[in-house]
């Protein structure tokens, strides 16, 4: 009896260990995703103050995923809504503000 419980136990934890381990390299995907589609995102700011409200910026890779569709808060501030989606799980909704440089020196 006691064999059978710690064959259980063992075979609990190791189902646990794997659901820990998915989720957490969903999350380093999607992570990464998310920086490399800002970074992306930035340099087409600097390039072009209006491209963050004139159409939505993409970002496909092998990975996955990352969009954003951006609002103007004021003159100077951008909100934008970001759907991160990995080719493998869920995608997920992060928002993120963005000064405006403006483009007179």
């Amino acid at each position: 009896m006691l064999m059978l419980y710690i064959l259980l136990s063992s075979i609990d934890q190791y189902q646990n260990h794997l659901l820990l381990t998915d989720t957490y390299k969903t999350y380093l995907i999607r992570q990464n995703l998310f920086d490399t589609a800002d970074h992306a995102f930035r340099k087409e700011l600097l390039n072009n103050p209006q491209a963050g409200t004139s159409s939505p910026f993409s970002l496909t890779t092998p990975d996955g995923s990352a969009s954003t569709q951006c609002t103007t808060e004021n003159e100077r501030d951008l909100k934008c809504e970001w759907e991160v989606a990995p080719a493998q799980g869920t995608s997920k909704t992060l928002f993120a503000y963005y000064k405006i440089q403006s483009s007179s020196p």
